[in-house]
């Protein structure tokens, strides 16, 4: 599965997980400054990757994590499907992820 981590329209880092194996490649000389120095290539692993996308989803231990879990239609917490369907997007910043090369732009998804 690749992720790629978008600012805006902008391609920030792609990321590939294959089950066992993970690796990734910055796609601009300098990313923005959202894309989280704890998931930089040299750094990456199952664990900070998967810290990353549960910060781009609601928490689990919220009081209503139930409802939201109903309302994306998905039987338990897992911040891969949450984000297949939400892009992971958040009111605070522009950034977002595109799974596995979806056509889709900022302007289809963006929450304001």
């Amino acid at each position: 599965m690749k992720f790629t981590i978008m600012w805006m329209d902008t391609p920030q880092m792609n990321v590939y997980l294959d089950g066992v194996n993970i690796k990734s490649e910055l796609l601009v000389e300098k990313p923005v400054v959202w894309v989280p120095l704890n998931i930089y290539p040299d750094k990456i692993t199952h664990h900070t990757f998967n810290r990353f996308l549960e910060s781009r989803v609601p928490d689990k231990r919220r009081a209503d994590i139930d409802l939201i879990l109903k309302r994306y239609d998905i039987p338990f917490f897992n911040p891969i499907w949450m984000i297949q369907k939400s892009y992971g997007r958040n009111m605070n910043d522009f950034l977002w992820i595109k799974i596995d090369d979806k056509e889709v732009s900022f302007n289809d998804i963006r929450l304001r």
